[in-house]
């Protein structure tokens, strides 16, 4: 019972863990809602009964998916790390001795 009344107080580091942690989770649902849509427009392409059925369900979660991608983004905005952090970055450069095409 006490639990119950006990506010949620945040941990020093927790801010830092998640402004490290968001962009990640970010990313990862924005991976996932291409891959749900291209397995829903896979499914619309063949047309049986039971395909479409589950094209509606993907479409539900597609749908979810991008209401948590948007609060995902709201609280990295709110904590002050960048989407730009969530996207894939070209690799640097290789060193000369490790470019075989040089």
């Amino acid at each position: 019972m006490i639990a119950l009344d006990a506010a949620h107080v945040p941990a020093p580091n927790e801010d830092d863990f998640d402004r490290r942690r968001l962009p990640g989770a970010y990313s990862q649902t924005i991976h996932h809602i291409r891959e749900l849509r291209k397995e829903r427009y896979a499914l619309l392409l063949r047309g049986h009964p039971g395909d479409r059925f589950r094209a509606a369900q993907l479409s539900w979660f597609i749908r979810n998916s991008e209401k948590y991608a948007a609060r995902l983004l709201a609280q990295m905005e709110q904590l002050g790390a960048t989407a730009a952090h969530a996207l894939p970055t070209l690799p640097s450069a290789l060193p000369d001795q490790l470019d075989l095409f040089a």
